[in-house]
């Protein structure tokens, strides 16, 4: 068969089975996941590692990168377009979190002292969490189930479970309990 010919059939192939054989067991499926053929999972190195979970959906032009890291995501994830996830210590979303478009999301900065080096504190986001559109989650942060990121916040510290988080001038957390 010819190099064209192959490429041919690799095109149809379903994306998770395309990623199975070029990953391995670095990667890892549930079960009727939606990944948009425009939306890359990337894992950079051999020892880093992916999972998303089951019903998960994944829009176009998000992008997921496991690079020097882990990503696990959880059943009925909902990435909205133009997400950017990239790990280099350990991502963890937890089931039936919901991700607005444009969410960037990072467990690590650069060092200030090393420029070639990265500071890395693992990102926690809890279940049934919502993040709005255009904020950006940054290492270290747990994010308590129930809670609820608002609209364009950055978020630099953990944020307890049913709050909601918003940001004006200064950051504000609201327990939604009460």
């Amino acid at each position: 068969m010819s190099i064209s010919g192959l490429i041919r059939i690799v095109k149809f192939l379903p994306k998770q089975l395309w990623l199975k054989m070029r990953y391995g067991k670095r990667i890892s499926f549930g079960k009727r996941e939606q990944i948009s053929l425009s939306a890359p999972l990337l894992i950079t190195d051999g020892k880093s590692h992916m999972h998303i979970g089951s019903y998960a959906r994944i829009e176009s032009n998000s992008v997921i990168k496991a690079s020097g890291g882990s990503v696990t995501i959880g059943d009925s994830v909902y990435f909205n377009r133009n997400c950017l996830l990239v790990s280099k210590g350990s991502i963890t979303v937890g089931d039936e979190v919901t991700i607005g478009p444009g969410v960037y999301i990072y467990d690590h900065d650069h060092d200030i002292k090393d420029r070639g080096s990265f500071v890395i504190a693992p990102v926690t986001i809890g279940r049934r969490v919502w993040i709005g559109a255009g904020s950006i989650i940054l290492k270290g942060v747990t994010i308590g189930e129930n809670s609820i990121v608002a609209a364009g916040s950055v978020v630099t510290k953990s944020i307890p479970a049913n709050s909601l988080f918003y940001q004006k001038r200064n950051a504000e957390i609201v327990n939604l309990k009460n």
